[in-house]
């Protein structure tokens, strides 16, 4: 399979992880309750996943150990305020548009930390689409 299809099924799972926040949320259900089960239940099937597929999920190596490390805590600061905001925004999907202002924020950091393509047609989609998050926003 390639990315595409990757990129679709992520897309599908994760607005039906964005709407059940949601519904948590109304519900009553603190922030703090929905992320545990969240990491817990993903965590679980993710365990079982490396398990299935033979992965060793020992690091030893202290630059790859301090990057894992960065990205558990990158996950929990974004994963918090993303599902405080969507929780407390009256349709998720205006909470949901801002946070993928991250797609801009990546774009530009990733031609610099990784020397990605930048053109002119990239910068204008980027361009477009704060548009449409400030539309969205009004």
């Amino acid at each position: 399979m390639n990315w595409l299809w990757y990129a679709i099924l992520g897309t599908l799972s994760l607005s039906g992880m964005f709407l059940t926040i949601k519904k948590l949320g109304l519900l009553g259900v603190k922030t703090g309750v929905i992320l545990v089960y969240l990491f817990v239940v993903a965590g679980t099937l993710f365990l079982l996943y490396n398990l299935v597929s033979k992965n060793n999920i020992i690091v030893k190596e202290g630059n790859v150990l301090m990057f894992l490390i960065l990205v558990g805590i990158f996950s929990f600061l974004g994963n918090f305020f993303s599902t405080k905001s969507i929780i407390s925004a009256p349709n998720p999907g205006y909470s949901l548009v801002i946070t993928s202002f991250n797609i801009v924020l990546i774009t530009v950091a990733s031609y610099f930390l990784f020397k990605s393509e930048l053109t002119t047609i990239k910068l204008l989609g980027m361009v477009i689409a704060l548009i449409g998050l400030i539309i969205v926003a009004l």
